[in-house]
């Protein structure tokens, strides 16, 4: 976190309070280009070097949703979260009451996730000079006026006019001033900055450019779009493979007496087959595709990252140890386009059940038909797995950078 002093500090208070009626679902919580919306609106001022602290504002009954977006993306400036309110202005109130002390707060929609450090900076320059400003765009279209009647009053002249966006920045004792006034009178205002005009007319109100990519999601139209300006900024996907190796052993017949597991692989149940010796149910196929798709993002987390703690927790079943590392993928905004395995083993016999391992396989991980291949083979016998000791598998992935 920044240490600047109070003097030129700067928070920022992200509004995610509303109920998305427009667009369906709650969007802050929706995916744009693998990352749910308020990640990227988060990450925009987790990562500017001028941004001391984030409070988030979001409903009561989604605190945990939020918590845990905050948590997965490490936005370490997330310093207090606040309930939203019936109202924007009770909601950013909410906010500012949660706010550590600062020379300067900034306001901005959880739902303008493409904003830019441009902006952010220049907002935050006029707020300290000024008092307040906001980032807007200039109107492109002729605005008129219509009376009730549905006829023409007056055209206004375009070149006056601007269109709110945020963020919107106002001194932080301005703003607590400012915000008690409005509350306390009654008064309604359709924008943050609004309040300021409001309390303090006399304060100039700083007007900041704003980028053409930064607009407020409210439809799913708009999600469309801010998709495809993301797109046009990422580089062109590559492809990238991987390969990973499980192997372990049969119980003895005493353990099995002990422990009585039944045999799986690739997600299938082989009765009467003694189970594999493992903290988990030993899927060798499961496994050695966890850690093919991990070998292909790096290889500096590997299947003990989810087995571990999952099997610490009584959770022994392999499919939610795959099930989490196609998660931690997607993260890494990485999908899974084909998985090739092969399974050493003597018994049990596996040919008749490959068809149903790749169903099984295809579902979990989302691929399509002939995307996973499986080839078993009794290697000759030569080694352990092949004198029926044990089972091994090996696996090779294809991910590709999701855009």
């Amino acid at each position: 976190m920044s240490t600047h002093s109070t003097a030129i500090s700067t928070n920022v208070i992200i509004a995610a309070g509303g109920d998305s009626v427009r667009m369906g679902k709650n969007k802050q919580l929706m995916k744009l280009a693998g990352k749910p919306v308020i990640a990227r609106t988060m990450e925009a001022f987790q990562n500017h070097p001028l941004v001391d602290r984030i409070v988030l504002i979001r409903p009561p009954s989604l605190a945990s949703d939020f918590r845990t977006i905050a948590s997965r993306y490490n936005i370490s400036k997330l310093v207090a979260e606040a309930d939203s309110g019936t109202t924007r202005m009770e909601s950013i109130n909410n906010g500012l009451m949660k706010t550590p002390e600062c020379a300067a707060v900034l306001i901005h929609n959880g739902a303008n996730p493409l904003v830019t450090e441009t902006e952010i900076t220049a907002c935050i320059k006029a707020t300290l000079e000024h008092g307040a400003a906001v980032v807007a765009q200039p109107v492109k279209d002729t605005i008129k006026t219509v009376n009730k009647g549905g006829f023409i009053s007056k055209t206004l002249n375009r070149s006056e006019l601007w269109a709110m966006q945020t963020p919107q920045g106002i001194q932080y004792q301005l703003a607590k001033d400012a915000y008690a006034h409005v509350i306390n009178n009654n008064l309604e205002c359709t924008d943050d900055v609004q309040a300021v005009e409001l309390f303090s007319p006399q304060t100039g109100i700083k007007i900041v450019p704003a980028s053409s990519q930064n607009f407020k999601l409210t439809t799913p139209m708009d999600l469309m779009l801010a998709e495809s300006i993301l797109r046009g900024q990422m580089p062109t996907p590559d492809h990238i493979h991987g390969v990973g190796e499980d192997s372990h052993r049969f119980l003895t017949e005493k353990e099995m007496r002990k422990e009585r597991k039944t045999l799986i692989i690739g997600g299938v149940v082989f009765p009467g087959e003694p189970g594999l010796k493992a903290n988990s149910d030993g899927d060798v196929v499961y496994h050695a595709l966890c850690r093919a798709m991990l070998n292909a993002l790096g290889g500096k987390e590997d299947i003990g990252h989810f087995a571990d703690y999952l099997a610490n927790e009584g959770l022994s079943d392999s499919k939610i140890y795959l099930i989490n590392t196609k998660l931690f993928m997607e993260e890494k905004e990485y999908e899974l386009t084909e998985a090739r395995i092969i399974i050493e083993a003597s018994r049990p016999r596996l040919a008749d059940r490959l068809e149903e391992m790749r169903s099984t396989i295809q579902k979990i991980l989302c691929l399509g038909e002939g995307c996973v291949g499986i080839s078993p083979h009794s290697g000759e016998k030569l080694t352990a797995y092949g004198k029926g000791i044990g089972i091994r598998a090996f696996a090779n992935v294809t991910l590709r950078g999701r855009m």
